[in-house]
């Protein structure tokens, strides 16, 4: 992997153009969510509205209004357009349509 970024917080964010890693600062006290070990992770699909559906079919939480989900059926909608699900332990899932940043 090679690194795309450091934030001023000390995370680091790596990717392979497959896969994206974020290496997050677990004590910044200004994340105050986040924890040590698997705190999210995210698929980037074909159809947002379908994995959506699948999403909310299997009971997961949606964390994302869904006016959220409008304003990102563009074209292909804005880069590093996510929209942000829960199972059912609290990790967060992302599912993109468009991908992040050294993403294919």
């Amino acid at each position: 992997m090679r690194e795309m970024y450091r934030t001023q917080n000390g995370s680091v964010h790596l990717s392979d153009s497959d896969v994206n890693l974020a290496i997050l600062n677990a004590n910044e006290p200004k994340e105050p969510g986040h924890r040590a070990g698997l705190y999210h992770f995210g698929f980037q699909v074909e159809d947002l509205q379908e994995a959506c559906a699948k999403l909310e079919k299997v009971q997961g939480t949606r964390l994302t209004q869904k006016e959220g989900l409008d304003r990102a059926m563009g074209p292909r909608g804005p880069r590093n357009f996510e929209m942000k699900w829960a199972g059912p332990d609290g990790v967060v899932i992302d599912v993109s349509h468009t991908g992040w940043d050294g993403t294919m």
